[in-house]
């Protein structure tokens, strides 16, 4: 089957949101009670730079990165997905660096929060080469969320 990562667009953001992974949509309600499709609608709009990887012309998973604040040199990284991630799994894995170095290019630090029961994330972004620092209580409900950032430089891809 095709996998193509392309600009994401707004018609992308229902069909990921609407299946969103139940990690992911429990990450985003406890850091801001938003609704899947909300989230996903958000992230997008809110972003500088957003993609969307399609599996056979199907949206699996939108990612990107938003600007912390207009004047601040530091872009928050996310990345949304439906539980098709593990079907291109591979792909994600060896697309990955070359994408955070797309941001990089933009922001001195990447930085952001992942829900500290989001075992599978947090992997992710160690093996990305991110620094996952210890839990604390965040959000509504005082959830375990585990900041995790990156300075400058890129990688050799």
């Amino acid at each position: 089957m095709t996998i193509n990562i392309v600009p994401a667009r707004p018609e992308h953001a229902h069909p990921i949101g609407s299946r969103l992974r139940e990690a992911d949509k429990h990450e985003v309600w406890a850091a801001s009670r938003l609704r899947p499709v909300e989230a996903v609608k958000l992230s997008l709009s809110a972003s500088e730079l957003t993609w969307t990887l399609l599996r056979g012309g199907d949206p699996v998973l939108m990612f990107g990165v938003a600007r912390r604040s207009l004047l601040d040199p530091v872009g928050v990284p996310w990345l949304l997905a439906t539980n098709d991630i593990l079907k291109v799994k591979a792909t994600v894995l060896k697309k990955s660096r070359q994408y955070i170095n797309l941001m990089r290019r933009d922001f001195e630090t990447l930085e952001n929060f992942v829900h500290g029961e989001n075992r599978i994330s947090i992997a992710w972004l160690r093996w990305c080469g991110f620094i996952v620092e210890p839990g604390e209580p965040r959000g509504p409900d005082m959830e375990i969320f585990h900041r995790f950032w990156m300075n400058g430089g890129l990688y050799d891809v």
